[in-house]
């Protein structure tokens, strides 16, 4: 985890230099100004509308992560039982 903060300028005029730069070099940026302008800004998401309205169970991530590796070994997506899913 990052624990100081880049100004949001630096890291847009960096971000538009080394897209200017690796148009021309590789033509893939290793950081794209747009995925900066949306990174700058805060993302929370609410899922209680959900649940209230469509009725959708609240799981821990254990629990989804247990419940998606059974559905993959039913369906013949993984072939062997992890041993981690004792542990879930």
């Amino acid at each position: 985890m990052p624990t100081g903060r880049i100004p949001y300028w630096l890291e847009l005029a960096v971000s538009a230099m080394t897209e200017f730069v690796t148009d021309y070099m590789v033509h893939t940026p290793p950081m794209a100004s747009r995925s900066v302008e949306i990174a700058h800004y805060p993302m929370h998401f609410d899922c209680s509308k959900a649940i209230h309205d469509l009725g959708l169970p609240r799981n821990s991530v254990r629990q989804a992560v247990a419940g998606e590796i059974e559905w993959l070994l039913d369906n013949g997506l993984i072939m062997w039982h992890l041993p981690l899913l004792r542990e879930i």
